[in-house]
């Protein structure tokens, strides 16, 4: 749900830059993201259990997957690439590694353009700093 709330702050930059035709697809996609990240939590709510190490790897590989599916969103709805090419898109964005897809982007709208820094900054700072050094000192 994170990600979601991530994800309304591209459609604060349309809304800046009043770019009106560019809003559904940052209101489309938190809003799905939420409720699909809602019915999830929502459904693992048990007990206290514990994990073993194949728990680990399988909750571990599915988080990347799912944030990449979700992440993959808004470009799906604003701009006309594949399924393929915007989750190569989003996993660029998540690991840091700078490759992109995408062509032309200094004509793309400010929204789109926000999203790919929000998605590096995702991957680079906010993942290594709770996962990374949250995990060191647990």
């Amino acid at each position: 749900m994170t990600l979601a709330a991530l994800m309304c702050i591209p459609l604060v930059t349309n809304i800046f830059f009043n770019t009106p035709a560019h809003y559904l697809a940052f209101t489309l996609s938190p809003l799905l993201t939420f409720v699909v990240g809602g019915i999830l939590s929502w459904s693992c709510k048990t007990e206290a259990f514990g994990f073993r190490s194949r728990e680990v790897f399988l909750l571990t590989n599915s988080s990347w997957i799912l944030v990449c599916v979700f992440g993959a969103l808004p470009f799906i709805f604003e701009t006309e690439i594949s399924f393929t090419d915007a989750f190569f898109e989003t996993m660029s964005g998540i690991t840091t590694t700078g490759s992109t897809v995408l062509v032309g982007l200094d004509d793309m709208n400010p929204g789109i353009l926000m999203w790919r820094s929000v998605l590096q900054w995702l991957g680079g700072d906010w993942l290594y700093c709770h996962g990374g050094c949250g995990s060191a000192f647990s």
